[in-house]
């Protein structure tokens, strides 16, 4: 039954995936506002319960600024001087909160539980209101947040390290501006080791 499948996929995935562990990982953020391209290195962490930092960095990897949420409050540093997006950076702090609060939902495993009544549309509305698309591996793939409907992320390329799954790139879009964050997987690091052989003796 559909249920039933909802409940056994919730328990896989909430042991195959680090929700809620602290984690962090460089990568890059590319960009495009109002027809101006960026490119940033960055670091993403995430630490638990709830608090997701993006901080940008500079040639020589030193913090050149961030963006952070915790709770549903956001916090920024200025913004990377960029020429050209001087203009922008009200709206792109507007939505880059709600955006890093709905990855933070997603880091804390708040889309994974599914009750799909149709199991064939691998569609549902999470509890918190975001609209969830998942791939076919059953792992959530696009999400479009119920915090500011034109806001949407696409989770890709989900990487298998030391019995979880990590995604690689988080793609985003909202008024005026797209994008992607490219994580490294050589410089992962999150908190804990994985015993799937303890999903295995649970009981039905």
């Amino acid at each position: 039954p559909p249920q039933s499948a909802s409940v056994l996929r919730t328990a896989y995935f909430d042991k195959f995936f680090a929700w809620g562990k602290d984690y962090s990982s460089f990568g890059k953020l590319e960009a495009s506002f109002g027809g101006k391209k960026i490119k940033l290195d960055i670091m993403l962490s995430f630490a638990a319960p709830d608090y997701l930092k993006i901080t940008f960095l500079s040639p020589f990897y030193t913090p050149a600024g961030y963006a952070s949420v915790s709770g549903e409050g956001a916090s920024f540093s200025d913004l990377p001087d960029i020429p050209g997006i001087g203009k922008y950076k009200d709206s792109i702090k507007s939505w880059m909160g709600v955006m890093l609060m709905d990855l933070r939902d997603f880091y804390m495993g708040r889309y994974n539980k599914a009750n799909l009544k149709n199991w064939k549309s691998m569609s549902y509305v999470s509890e918190y209101g975001a609209k969830v698309k998942l791939q076919k591996s059953g792992m959530p793939g696009k999400i479009i947040s119920a915090r500011n409907k034109k806001i949407e992320l696409e989770i890709n390329n989900y990487l298998v390290a030391d019995k979880y799954m990590f995604p690689l790139e988080i793609q985003f879009k909202a008024p005026y501006a797209k994008g992607k964050i490219i994580l490294k997987p050589e410089n992962m690091k999150y908190d804990s080791k994985n015993d799937l052989r303890s999903f295995v003796k649970m009981k039905p």
